[in-house]
């Protein structure tokens, strides 16, 4: 952060290559190796944040960014903290439903209070997502938000077909 007196500037890492999300679409899946050492390193930071008492809400593939094409997992950053929130209370409780549909965890949309295993949550979808090439509760395209959100509270997902046959028993 910089201030000129009358300007405040913030500078960020530049982040030349792209999100998460860009390398699900052009490779279809991960291998569990690449897939291992991507959560590897987003776990590290949600394990920081955590500490930290944040939360951050919306972990989804298109808020991993990759700071050069390399696919060193080093590179990877943790970006859009604009749902982030510091736990705070007695109870520790956060009660806004702050997310994204896909990625969502199911005490979050029961609306009685969450906290930051949301964010656990959403890593198994990431991971889900790298190694299958598309979220566990989605049917298709078509699906509507709504649709998605009753298959999360239902806790219905697969692991078979598609990807899922290379997938070793250990990773799913």
């Amino acid at each position: 952060v910089y201030d000129d007196g009358r300007f405040i500037y913030l500078v960020t890492e530049l982040m030349k290559g792209g999100e998460l999300l860009d390398r699900i679409l052009r490779q279809k899946f991960f291998s569990e190796r690449e897939a291992s050492a991507v959560l590897f390193t987003i776990a590290k930071t949600v394990d920081y944040l955590h500490c930290q008492g944040v939360v951050h809400r919306d972990l989804k593939p298109s808020n991993i960014l990759y700071t050069d094409d390399s696919n060193n997992a080093d590179s990877i950053r943790i970006c859009d903290f604009g749902f982030a929130k510091q736990l705070r209370g007695e109870n520790g409780l956060l009660l806004t439903p702050c997310y994204t549909a896909n990625f969502v965890a199911p005490e979050v949309l029961m609306r009685q209070g969450y906290d930051a295993a949301c964010d656990i949550w959403s890593l198994g979808v990431l991971l889900y997502t790298m190694l299958a090439g598309y979220t566990p509760f989605a049917n298709g395209p078509n699906d509507t938000p709504e649709e998605i959100l009753v298959r999360i509270g239902s806790g219905k997902f697969s692991l078979s077909g598609g990807n899922w046959d290379t997938v070793s028993d250990a990773a799913k």
